[in-house]
């Protein structure tokens, strides 16, 4: 979590995302809310969330990256079919008898 941001903002944070590691190593993504507790202009203590959008930020990555190979396999085919009617626009003299 940016150390400056709830100094910024009274002591308020609200979906600031953090990425961090596991005990195991394992990378995780958070969302993180918090509220400071202010008494007579001074800082007692806050409390806080963090909630694991850890799937949900794979999924989204996953997502967009089907959506580029699917954007990249129309142009593709696109291509495909321009030079294949490219190829077929040219026909030769029909001979009548």
């Amino acid at each position: 979590m940016a150390s400056a941001a709830p100094l910024q903002n009274g002591y308020r944070l609200e979906d600031e995302e953090s990425r961090e590691l596991t005990h195991d190593g394992t990378p995780k993504v958070f969302l993180n809310n918090l509220v400071g507790i202010v008494q007579e202009g001074h800082l007692l203590g806050a409390w806080g969330t963090q909630r694991d959008v850890t799937e949900q930020r794979h999924a989204e990555k996953e997502r967009k990256h089907g959506m580029h190979r699917e954007e990249t396999a129309e142009g593709v085919a696109h291509q495909e079919a321009v030079r294949a009617k490219d190829r077929h626009l040219w026909l030769p003299p029909v001979m009548s008898c």
